[in-house]
């Protein structure tokens, strides 16, 4: 079966280009990192939803969730650090805030992800269920009428041999007869 124009997607949950799980860590420490060098004054915590989304994307919630909760930890760590610029109560109920809405962006990234891969399973069964022509393209319906589809490839390859539609059958055989 041949992949749709649409399958080579960057963002699909089963691309070749998903980070590893070190390249996530990695980036999610150089953030904890910017965020403890900047002091409080500065809130890049909200940037802590990046790593969180892909992690949720391609690796799964579970390990989205442990990212959510050790972004919150640390941040908490490092108003610890700061001396607690605010009260401890304040420091700890934003820090359980941000986990909070972290996993809720985690979890609601895989329902994505998750309805994303179920969908391109469905594309590619009813992909290889469509009889194309793999000359043109045009798609045959139950009633056997041969209409054109609004895409530049043909979907399918695994086209019953013989299933050409009737314009390309006589263009073939006015080829092999002449």
């Amino acid at each position: 079966m041949s992949k749709s124009p649409y399958s080579a997607h960057p963002f699909e949950p089963t691309s070749k280009l998903r980070p590893s799980p070190w390249r996530l860590i990695a980036c999610s420490a150089v953030l904890v990192a910017l965020d403890f060098l900047l002091g409080p004054q500065y809130a890049i915590s909200v940037f802590f939803v990046l790593p969180v989304i892909s992690a949720a994307w391609y690796q799964g919630l579970r390990f989205a969730c442990v990212l959510a909760a050790t972004f919150s930890l640390m941040r908490f760590m490092s108003n610890w650090a700061w001396g607690f610029p605010m009260s401890m109560d304040t420091a700890l109920v934003n820090n359980v805030m941000r986990a909070v809405t972290l996993m809720l962006v985690a979890f609601l990234t895989e329902q994505l992800a998750s309805q994303m891969r179920k969908l391109k399973k469905r594309q590619a069964l009813l992909e290889a269920c469509l009889p194309v022509c793999p000359q043109c393209g045009v798609a045959c319906r139950h009633d056997g009428q041969w209409l054109p589809i609004q895409h530049a490839q043909p979907l399918s390859t695994t086209t019953p041999p013989g299933s050409l539609c009737p314009e390309c059958e006589r263009k073939g055989y006015d080829m092999q007869t002449g």
